[in-house]
Parts: C-alpha cells; structure tokens; sequence
C-alpha cells in the first residue's frame, strides 16, 4: 500500500536465459522484486540468478510442472538485463521461462494504491498440499477504496507458463462495486 506501482518482463527459455526490464521509471525505489521460473518434467534442484546461486523455492506444484519463487531486491533497482538458470532434477526437466515482478515507490502518482499477488500454479497445490493458486475458483479482491480525490482505475498482470497447443483456457473477469 502507498504510492506504488509495478513492472513485469519474462522470457521464455529452456534452461537459461535473460529478463530485459524496461518498464521501471527512472527516479523511482525498487521495493520488492520477485523472479519466477517454471518447469516441467521436473523439480529444479540448483538456479541462479545474475551469476549467484538462489535458494529453490517451490511456490506451486502439479502433475510434472512446478512453480518456484524467488526475492532478488537487492539484485534489482532498475531497468537493466537479468540472466538467470535453472539445473533440473532430470535430463527431462525443462525451464518453460522466467519472469520478474518489480513493485516500486512512485512520489509523482497521485493517490495510495494497493498491490496484491497471487500466484502459484493453475489448480496446482503449495508443499501441504492446499490449493495454492485460486483459480479454477473465483477469486474476489476486496478491500479497495476509492476516496474520490482520483480516477477509479486498475491493473492487472498475469505472468503464465504451461498449455500447450490447443489448450482450453479461460479467464473471465467481473467488475462489480457496491
């Protein structure tokens, strides 16, 4: 929450590539970056990131695809180029991309805005083995107040991987207020 905003870029890979980020305004704070990467075949058992070794963190698993998460703010406070890798468990282990999420601190925007991520993998499970992301479900977000002082807007951003040809996908999107 407060005067911010967010960034994304990916690419898709199989076992190594670079992020150009070109979305950050020049000026702004870094608050939090996120580097997401997928696989399928699978589980990853080493990664990098900018040439350093990340821990592996499993936000998402199903079948033979896997989900990781990663924080790497301190890696990332602007645009730039951001080379990554990821070492699987097999021969069959396959990156399906990385991405990045960067929330930053605006002073120019003219309101308070609140952020918030799901992620996870489409009706995949987290380590417990609970739902970890909403979807097929319908997922509401609450809590927003438009204090009149600005224009209603809203973002949002899906960072996806897996499908494949001739997959049945579908996001529907509601807006309601009240």
């Amino acid at each position: 929450t407060g005067k911010v905003n967010f960034a994304t870029a990916a690419n898709f890979a199989t076992r190594a590539g670079t992020i150009v980020l070109s979305s950050v305004p020049a000026g702004v704070t870094v608050r939090r970056a996120y580097f997401y990467y997928f696989t399928i075949g699978g589980s990853v058992v080493s990664a990098t990131f900018m040439g350093s070794p990340i821990p592996v963190t499993s936000i998402g698993t199903q079948g033979g695809r896997f989900c990781y998460r990663h924080e790497v703010t301190g890696s990332v406070t602007a645009n730039g180029s951001y080379p990554w890798t990821v070492r699987g468990s097999n021969i069959q282990t396959e990156a399906r991309g990385g991405a990045l999420l960067v929330i930053y601190d605006d002073p120019s925007l003219i309101a308070d805005y609140d952020i918030e991520i799901h992620d996870g993998l489409n009706g995949g499970s987290n380590l417990s083995g609970a739902s970890q992301c909403p979807w097929p479900n319908a997922t509401s977000f609450t809590g927003f107040v438009v204090d009149g002082t600005a224009p209603r807007e809203a973002q949002l951003a899906y960072l996806m991987t897996g499908g494949g040809a001739g997959a049945s996908e579908h996001y529907v999107f509601k807006v309601t207020s009240g």
